[in-house]
């Protein structure tokens, strides 16, 4: 097999991030078949209501999800990103949570996800891995400005079949909804988001019998 490489979604060299300026407002979020339609390599975000806005961002430091007692209960924001790379491996991630404010009692809870799938060259998509995790308000507390109660983890999610299926591109969703009213509020933050891939078989054996014909050549030499 050939050797695995990493994509770090969060370079700006090869990722165009998107800053509190740049997510829209989109009652539906963001689609899977939505993200079909976005540039490759372009990060977008969207927030469900006007109150949500500028409360996902993307910058090279990582990813923010911000929810607050403003939020409706069932809405949030979304931030996605599409790439075409050789077949995924897996994606992960350090998650942690970066801001809570509100009363420690607090009730309020909001549901993460992030999902992963791989389209088909007609954009057919298909679920390849997700993480899901509940967050709830009254197990954290916040001292001398840091958070306690919620340690950072990394997450690694293992993509099913994609190393064995021909997918045009991937698109990989992230989101944030309030699922319980409460006071306060709280804002989780992703980053070191990377991407392992490996190249097509028929790439691999190119390069080797482009190394192949180089090492021929010498000898003839």
């Amino acid at each position: 097999m050939a050797s695995a490489a990493q994509i770090n979604l969060l370079s700006t060299d090869d990722f165009v991030l998107c800053s509190d300026s740049d997510d829209v407002l989109d009652a539906e979020g963001i689609s899977v078949a939505e993200l079909y339609g976005y540039d490759c390599n372009k990060w977008y975000c969207t927030y469900q209501q006007t109150d949500l806005n500028d409360q996902s961002i993307v910058t090279a430091d990582g990813l923010t999800l911000q929810l607050g007692n403003v939020c409706a209960l069932n809405k949030g924001n979304y931030a996605a990103v599409r790439l075409e790379a050789d077949s995924l491996l897996s994606l992960s991630f350090d998650v942690s949570c970066s801001n809570v404010w509100g009363g420690d009692n607090s009730a309020f809870t909001a549901d993460y996800h992030c999902c992963v799938y791989g389209y088909d060259s007609e954009g057919s998509a298909t679920l390849l891995g997700s993480w899901d995790k509940t967050i709830k308000r009254n197990t954290m507390t916040k001292n001398n400005g840091i958070v306690e109660g919620y340690d950072a983890h990394a997450v690694t999610i293992t993509l099913d079949d994609a190393s064995n299926a021909d997918y045009a591109s991937y698109g990989i969703i992230f989101d944030a909804t309030k699922t319980v009213a409460g006071a306060g509020g709280m804002s989780m933050k992703f980053d070191n988001i990377i991407v392992t891939s490996v190249p097509e078989p028929a790439t691999a054996s190119l390069s080797l019998l482009g190394l192949a014909t180089l090492m021929l050549r010498r000898r003839r030499a």
